[in-house]
């Protein structure tokens, strides 16, 4: 895994650049990143996201909801 990384300072990037090879489960990302396995699929939706340029600060920020009372 170090030589698929090497280089590269975003950690969803790495993370995925791991995933891409299809040489490794999620699992053995997370325990190299020692995060949870959930957490790797996260970061590289991100990152995918973030290729696509969608906004993906915006799914952090709190929901607005508005609620339209009617008399």
């Amino acid at each position: 895994m170090d030589e698929i990384v090497a280089g590269i300072i975003d950690r969803g990037e790495a993370m995925n650049a791991i995933d891409k090879t299809k040489h490794y489960t999620m699992f053995e990302i997370a325990a190299c990143f020692n995060v949870h396995c959930s957490t790797v699929s996260q970061l590289i939706n991100l990152f995918i996201l973030q290729g696509t340029m969608i906004d993906t600060f915006s799914c952090f920020e709190p929901k607005q909801s508005f609620l339209i009372i009617q008399p």
